[in-house]
């Protein structure tokens, strides 16, 4: 595992926390620059030419749970881990 890739992309990312709406199968988060939201369902594509991904409430669940701010914190559990004693 790269944790210093992981690292550089999570912070290249969207700020979280992350939430899903059911309502219209966005993965949304809100911080200081306004609200962010990523299409995660799948359909035809949309107006503006943009494709959507399949996957399920599960699948949701699971992408917005492993936000940047949430993956930057095990980052810093694993390498703190990893430190020799």
């Amino acid at each position: 595992m790269d944790l210093d890739k992981l690292e550089q992309l999570a912070k290249a990312a969207t700020p979280g926390p992350w939430r899903w709406n059911d309502d219209d199968g966005s993965l949304g988060t809100s911080h200081d620059e306004g609200t962010h939201y990523v299409s995660v369902a799948f359909g035809e594509p949309t107006a503006e030419g943009n494709h959507r991904i399949i996957i399920d409430d599960r699948g949701a669940a699971y992408i917005s749970a492993a936000s940047p701010d949430v993956v930057l914190k095990l980052i810093a559990v694993a390498r703190a881990a990893l430190r020799p004693r």
